[in-house]
């Protein structure tokens, strides 16, 4: 007997697969909305802990710039 796989649905539309699978944060706990730059990195909160201030990076910080050429 053969097991039918049940595929996960994953659009823009349904996103029930985030909650339920993947564990994620689409800001990363703000370092992703542009307030952490590389001019002012050194100064990011402490309270902030790790899981953000680690991801100050030359690569997360590309990512607002890219975002602002397209508003732009």
């Amino acid at each position: 007997m053969r097991l039918a796989r049940r595929r996960i649905e994953y659009s823009l539309i349904e996103r029930t697969v985030d909650g339920e699978l993947l564990p994620w944060s689409p800001l990363r706990g703000g370092a992703l909305t542009g307030k952490c730059t590389r001019e002012n990195a050194s100064l990011a909160d402490p309270g902030r802990g790790a899981r953000v201030t680690e991801y100050l990076t030359e690569p997360t910080f590309a990512i607002p710039d890219e975002l602002q050429k397209v508003v732009e």
